[in-house]
């Protein structure tokens, strides 16, 4: 695995388009043929950026993106 990717889904995120998040990234990991490589996960709140969600925490970078819109997930994905 080379980089797990994590999708907030708590409420605020969720009303917020989280879910269309999740897929555009989803979509993007297959586009590129990554999916053996990068491990997507669906995250209860990740706390620190609530509110302005949605929110990305992706590892080992340790970078967090908020807020997350479907048409970031090419970026995120690179």
């Amino acid at each position: 695995m080379r980089a797990h990717v994590l999708v907030c889904r708590g409420p605020d995120c969720a009303s917020r388009g989280a879910q269309d998040v999740y897929t555009a990234v989803a979509w993007e990991v297959e586009r590129r043929g990554l999916s053996e490589e990068i491990v997507q996960t669906k995250s209860g709140c990740v706390g620190p950026l609530c509110g302005g969600g949605p929110v990305v925490c992706c590892y080992p970078t340790g970078a967090w993106y908020a807020p997350v819109a479907p048409t970031d997930a090419a970026a995120i994905v690179e």
